[in-house]
């Protein structure tokens, strides 16, 4: 099924916990890239940026690639490496920066 409709009926499975009404949902060809999507978008980089101010999240923005491709074969990530450091590397993210993130996301669990 590619798209249901408001009152049609649809089962999901693997969720671990109930969506809320008019939540997203991701669809991928392959379980490998939802496991690369959610690498991607557990990342420290792309979890910090959710605790911003919509000012530093707008400077942010401007350097977030936009990848619809979650795929091993996007050009931008290895996901059989360590995202969070390509991610650092990609945005040029200093030691003391990258620091900084790890600090406010361990105050944030």
């Amino acid at each position: 099924m590619v798209e249901a409709l408001p009152s049609t009926p649809v089962e999901i499975t693997g969720l671990s916990e109930v969506p809320s009404s008019g939540d997203t949902f991701m669809a991928f060809e392959t379980e490998k890239e939802a496991h690369n999507f959610f690498k991607y978008a557990t990342s420290e980089i792309i979890r910090f940026a959710f605790l911003m101010t919509d000012e530093s999240l707008t400077s942010l923005a401007k350097k977030v690639p936009d990848l619809l491709n979650y795929t091993d074969s996007n050009g931008l990530i290895n996901y059989n490496e360590d995202v969070n450091m390509q991610l650092y590397r990609l945005f040029g993210i200093a030691d003391t920066q990258r620091q900084y993130i790890k600090k406010v996301l361990s105050t944030k669990k």
